[in-house]
């Protein structure tokens, strides 16, 4: 499963700078859509060659809902503009409701230079709740010579039909490989539990013959004899049932291992087509709006204080109690406040990982973030500007591939070396909290 992740969400990264790729806009959408459809979520399309829209049904789970959920796309030969937009219904309660986003609205334009062989993305999206909103914006290029003599409808044909054989191949190995493993445990287990029934069988005749008896008195050799055969009945099917756990442990090492390599050899695949892309995020913005996300919070965390009927009459030792209160709630809070801070920039400046570049940039973004939960603070906002710092792009193949080796050389269990991997990345950029953002 892990390594489908990897594999998918790469070959999606691929594809985010261009259209889904068929002739239509319409069939372009219904392409995309097919797996939802499969999930049993319903939705209606329509639409021409240049312009479709999806409407999804509205959805309801145990902690979530999804309704007025739609899709846009726009597209022509050089260029693909979508939308996606929806309100989000949570069943937290209502004071956590008040912190979990209502609305999403996300939007991209992407771009063909053909003659460049690159594909540049201006990507939007937007989170709203009661109390804060979240705005992410992002530049991308993304060049590749697959990009030559095509245009936008069928650049990623190929492609998409490439990721949706990629996931079946993955599914079809997993439904294989576990329909062995379960046929494989079934015959074990009747075969051990015959053997487990005869072994309790003898076990039984051991107890009712008097196993513990010594000597040899009138009348009871015979008897000893039969507990000498029961003991070695009991100690030969012991024997076969340790013998057959041992070859069904062997069966399940060859099963595990040519699962191991048949998704090896799928993921490999994908990797082949993914060094075909150089990806480049040429800048990323996150703006964060927070005008009542303090306040709401100091009143929840003290909901009982603040539920007070301020029409009901205080004597004056009342009110000087109800005072004194509220400044240890105050005292209470900027102190969790405090800490929180503290635990925060603390963790970056240990980190191993981190340069020291990012060090001391993600400190000031921890110290404004931590202001927009400060009631007092006049800081209600906080832009954070993502950059390159040597503009090189990396090759989604080599980046996969490195991550397949980390994961594939330790069986799974190099989580060290695979934070650094990540890092790694992330050390490329220059993350800072800024006033206002550059000039276009």
């Amino acid at each position: 499963m892990l390594k489908k992740v990897f594999a998918i969400g790469a070959m999606c990264a691929m594809s985010c700078g261009v259209s889904f790729g068929k002739t239509t806009a319409l069939e372009l959408v219904e392409s995309s859509l097919k797996d939802v459809k499969s999930l049993g979520i319903e939705y209606s399309c329509y639409g021409d060659d240049k312009y479709a829209k999806c409407q999804f049904k509205d959805l309801n789970t145990t902690l979530f809902g999804l309704k007025n959920a739609g899709f846009e796309i726009s597209l022509t030969d050089y260029q693909l503009k979508q939308k996606a937009f929806g309100d989000i219904v949570s069943n937290f309660g209502q004071d956590v409701n008040k912190f979990v986003p209502n609305r999403f609205e996300c939007s991209s334009e992407s771009n063909l230079v053909v003659d460049d062989l690159d594909s540049y993305g201006v990507e939007q999206c937007v989170l709203k709740s009661d109390v804060s909103n979240l705005r992410v914006d992002l530049k991308t290029k993304m060049h590749s010579k697959a990009y030559r003599y095509k245009t936008m409808p069928s650049i990623l044909l190929k492609n998409i039909a490439l990721i949706q054989k990629i996931s079946k191949d993955f599914d079809d190995a997993d439904e294989k490989y576990n329909n062995k493993v379960s046929k494989l445990r079934e015959d074990r287990d009747k075969q051990i539990g015959e053997i487990y029934d005869e072994i309790e069988h003898f076990g039984m005749l051991l107890e009712s013959k008097g196993s513990h008896q010594h000597g040899c008195k009138c009348g009871e050799c015979k008897e000893n004899e039969e507990v000498k055969e029961f003991k070695e009945m009991h100690a030969i099917k012991t024997r076969e049932a340790r013998e057959i756990r041992e070859k069904y442990g062997k069966e399940y090492d060859r099963l595990q291992k040519e699962y191991d390599d048949e998704v090896q050899g799928i993921f490999d695949s994908a990797i082949t087509i993914l060094k075909m892309y150089d990806f480049e995020l040429q800048e990323a913005r996150v703006y964060i709006k927070a005008d009542t996300l303090a306040d709401t919070l100091f009143t929840l965390s003290n909901k009982r204080f603040f539920a007070f009927n301020k029409n009901i009459p205080l004597t004056k030792e009342q009110e000087l109690m109800r005072a004194e209160k509220k400044k240890r709630i105050t005292a209470k809070y900027y102190s969790e406040l405090e800490a929180s801070r503290a635990g925060m920039i603390t963790l970056v400046k240990e980190s191993p990982y981190l340069s020291d570049n990012l060090r001391a940039t993600l400190q000031k973004v921890i110290i404004q973030h931590v202001k927009l939960f400060d009631p007092n603070s006049r800081t209600r906002s906080v832009k954070v500007l993502i950059t390159p710092l040597d503009n090189v792009p990396f090759n989604l193949g080599d980046e996969l591939q490195k991550f397949r080796n980390i994961y594939v050389d330790s069986n799974y269990h190099d989580d060290d070396n695979a934070t650094k991997a990540y890092f790694d990345i992330i050390n490329k950029y220059d993350i800072r909290a800024v006033r206002e953002w550059p000039l276009d």
